[in-house]
């Protein structure tokens, strides 16, 4: 695979997965409130739509769900889940991807979007899972 970091390995506790100070000094607590409430309900669903598409092996599928997943992901300053995201639609694009290799790659994702759910529980955005 590219030079990306797929490892399942749990970030250093200091990164934080959304860098809520940027939002809130951006958009004010209130809207990103409203907004990070959103945003756990859509990334729930995209990931289990994007795990059907790749069970699924269904290409079109994965561009849609992995594309809609980095611009919410980026919206919110979600780093590792917009730069994970938008490696898998790079990769998915071409023309020389496998579905192991795209796995893996959910895989990752799954991973980074625990650690972002869970951050955001325990902020009080959303409920714990």
């Amino acid at each position: 695979m590219d030079d990306l970091n797929l490892s399942a390995e749990t970030p250093d506790v200091q990164t934080k997965p959304v860098d809520l100070d940027v939002l809130f000094a951006t958009f004010g607590k209130q809207l990103i409130a409203d907004l990070l409430a959103d945003y756990v309900l859509e990334a729930d669903e995209r990931m289990v739509q994007l795990s059907g598409a790749i069970r699924d092996r269904d290409i079109e599928a994965v561009n849609q769900y992995v594309h809609d997943l980095k611009g919410s992901s980026a919206t919110i300053y979600a780093t590792e889940l917009t730069e994970l995201s938008t490696s898998m639609e790079a990769y998915a694009r071409g023309n020389e991807y496998t579905w192991e290799n795209m796995r893996e790659r959910l895989d990752a994702i799954e991973t980074a979007w625990k650690v972002t759910r869970e951050f955001l529980a325990v902020n009080g955005y959303c409920d714990p899972k």
